[in-house]
């Protein structure tokens, strides 16, 4: 096999047991798909609204000669 198929099959092998999947799997038993999938399109945007917020404090905090000497 080559690399392309090893890293496909092991990533695809680890998202099995992901618990976004779980959680996604129980809503749509309990909710419907439809209304599962709007709410967890939902928190994921707002998981990485609120992300990249955060990043963007630290960033303003941290400035960038120390992330270059981290790098070293």
């Amino acid at each position: 096999m080559g690399p392309f198929i090893i890293a496909l099959v092991i990533s695809f092998i680890s998202e099995l047991g992901d618990k976004f999947q779980l959680v996604a799997v129980a809503l749509a038993s309990k909710y419907g798909a439809r209304l599962a999938i709007l709410g967890l399109f939902v928190a994921t945007l707002t998981l990485q609204a609120l992300n990249t917020f955060l990043g963007l404090f630290i960033g303003k905090m941290v400035s960038l000669s120390s992330l270059k000497a981290l790098r070293r």
